[in-house]
This record gives structure tokens, sequence and C-alpha cells, in this order.
């Protein structure tokens, strides 16, 4: 399969949605026309980066979420990438946990062929190897539980619920995502960091991930409000720096 990595560049806080949507269209066509099936468009891909801005008025931040997808404005990009035969997301918490996935994957294979000397057993035999999998595969899939359990609620949920929702699938995407990609390098071995094995570029891709806003204290302090009752959205907004 081949994916491609669509980059925006700036979306000013003037563009309309409409407008955004006509710039993802040119790019699901230049990524059809150069053979990728699948295409990833990064977070906040709709709008600007509004986070950075001060604002008060609740309908003013309302305004950068999506109330059903696909909507009016967004129906056509979902339109033309089932006419182009494409596949595409809208975030990074399923990107995270697909990229995981394919490196633990990988992993398996590699301990499965993998013959160590002199027992002429594969590495897949080892009880250490054995634990190492399956509290990787257990993590992954409780992470990936929680992701579809936010997609599923996603649509009856009002604006304050899908933050406690987004927080909730990326921050266990990016924390099970990197904790994968790491201790699939201890199964593989030295070779795991590679460039031929693509498991280094696994951890490489998932180690950005808790750079992405909202960071990792960002979705903890989020979701704490959420369970001792406090009030909040997906991003805050108030003095401090954004997404510190």
């Amino acid at each position: 399969m081949i994916v491609g990595a669509a980059q925006l560049g700036p979306i000013q806080r003037t563009d309309s949605r409409g407008d955004v949507v006509k710039r993802l269209l040119a790019l699901l066509h230049e990524a059809k026309a150069r053979g990728a099936e699948l295409v990833v468009f990064p977070e906040l891909a709709l709008t600007t980066f509004f986070p950075r801005w001060w604002m008060t008025d609740q309908r003013e931040i309302d305004a950068f979420f999506e109330t059903e997808m696909p909507g009016p404005q967004t129906q056509p990009l979902f339109d033309e990438a089932r006419r182009l035969g494409l596949g595409f997301g809208l975030g990074y918490a399923a990107i995270y946990l697909g990229i995981a996935e394919a490196a633990l994957e990988f992993a398996v294979d590699y301990a499965k062929k993998r013959i160590v000397r002199p027992d002429n057993v594969p590495v897949a035999h080892d009880p250490t190897v054995q634990r190492h999998v399956g509290e990787l595969r257990a993590r992954l899939d409780a992470a990936l539980l929680v992701l579809a359990e936010a997609a599923a609620a996603w649509e009856a949920a009002d604006m304050v619920q899908r933050g406690f929702l987004a927080n909730k699938a990326k921050y266990l995407a990016t924390e099970v995502g990197l904790d994968v990609t790491s201790k699939v390098i201890q199964v593989v071995g030295g070779r795991g960091a590679y460039r031929d094995y693509p498991v280094e570029r696994a951890f490489r891709d998932l180690r950005t991930a808790t750079l992405m806003p909202p960071t990792v204290d960002r979705m903890l302090e989020a979701i704490g409000k959420s369970a001792l009752g406090i009030e909040t959205a997906m991003f805050r907004f108030g003095s401090g720096p954004q997404g510190a």
C-alpha cells in the first residue's frame, strides 16, 4: 500500500471551511496521480490552529468544531475520495495505532523467522519475547478499544464530551504507540535500529506524537478535569503557553 502524507501549509483564521476543503481535494488528486491508496491529513486539517488565540465567546470556539461528519461543507471531500477510490484520515490517533500495529506485526514475523543458535529455534520460543509480545498486544488492543469507543460515541456527544473522548483516545494512542514501537526494537534486537528495518522508522514517527498539540500534559489535565466534574473542552483556552 502507498500512503500519502498530505502537508497543507498554513491555514488562516479567515479561511472558510469550503476554502480548506478545496485544498484537501487538490491534495487528494495529487495523491491519486502519484499512486497513493491512503491519504493522511494532519490534525486540525479543516481549520487554522485556533488554540493560539484568546477566545472567550463559546460560540466563536464552537465554530471551529464539526457538528457532523461528513457535513454539508465536508461532504465533497468524502464524495471525491470515494470516486477516486482513495481512503483518507483526518487526525492522528488511528494513525499512531496503525503505525504501532505494523511495527508489532513486523516484530512477530521476525521472531518467528529469526533462528537462534546453537539451539536452532526461532526467537519466538524465548519466554521473554513471548511476554514482551503479549504485553504489547494487550496494550495495543486496549488503546484500539478506547479509540473505537470514542468514534462510536462521537456523534451523540456534545462539545465537552467530545473533548473528553478525543483526549482519551489521543493520549492512549500516543503513549501506547510510543511504548510499543520502543519495545518492538527490544524484541527485534540491535538490528531493530537499522534503517533497513521498518521498526526504526516507526519509533521515530511515534516519538514525535508526544509533541503534537494537545500534548500529553494538556490531555491528562483535561481528562482529570472531566473525571473531577470540572467542565472543559477539547483544548485549553486561557493564560499560559498553549499546548505546553
